[in-house]
């Protein structure tokens, strides 16, 4: 499946938003997604920008390593 833009009058592609489901955080953390938003048992949990997100871990390890961590630590305080 593609996803086609579409194109106003003037040139500029419209501003398209996509909604992603996922239970992979490396699939966040690669700069496709500009937003996450954790949702646990059925209630947002965390929303925020990609960095924010994997900004709730320490700075050690891969990013990947760090959204899982971030992760974690959000369903540890729930």
């Amino acid at each position: 499946m593609s996803i086609r833009p579409r194109w106003h009058q003037d040139g500029y592609p419209f501003e398209v938003s996509l909604v992603v489901s996922t239970h992979v955080t490396a699939d966040v953390i690669g700069g496709a997604f500009d937003h996450v938003v954790v949702l646990h048992r059925g209630a947002v949990l965390w929303q925020g920008s990609t960095e924010a997100f994997v900004d709730l871990a320490p700075p050690t390890g891969g990013q990947g390593e760090r959204g899982d961590v971030a992760f974690t630590r959000l369903l540890e305080g729930s």
